[in-house]
């Protein structure tokens, strides 16, 4: 198993936290498991506040599975918080659509019909419509 592997099957993500616990906090919630190599609060860049949300690196992996048993779904600073193993980027599964290849977008250029150039019309064209009844009683009046 290479170092990779093992921090990543060591790492815990945890959501639903309060917005005010910092990174301290969220390692003493962790520390009755076993030692806490590092714990990091996902922060929103536009406010710098928390989002909920952090990764907590364990020093073992006994010590990650025991934390992820006895913490998901325990109420945290009146907030019911979910635990889980982290999942790394590179293996997260794909959003609802690939991104389109190079390929299928030449396509769909080549299926394209050329544009069509309109001219106007160069006489006035009659339009024939139904006179509302507004207009019938006008044309009325004005011949009375």
């Amino acid at each position: 198993m290479s170092e990779a592997d093992d921090r990543n099957s060591r790492t815990v993500y945890i959501n639903n936290l309060s917005y005010q616990r910092d990174e301290l906090g969220v390692k003493k919630l962790f520390t009755p498991f076993g030692a806490v190599n590092s714990a990091h609060i996902i922060i929103d860049i536009e406010t710098g506040l928390s989002k909920g949300m952090a990764f907590v690196e364990m020093k073992s992996v006994e010590a990650a599975i025991t934390a992820i048993a006895e913490l998901n779904g325990t109420i945290v600073d009146g907030r019911t918080v979910k635990v889980r193993k982290a999942t790394p980027k590179d293996v997260k599964p794909k959003k609802f659509y690939p991104a389109p290849t190079q390929k299928l977008e030449e396509k769909k250029v080549a299926k394209l019909p050329p544009k069509k150039i309109l001219k106007k019309p160069t006489a006035k064209v009659k339009r024939n419509k139904k006179k509302t009844e507004l207009e019938i009683m006008l044309e009325r009046v004005k011949k009375a």
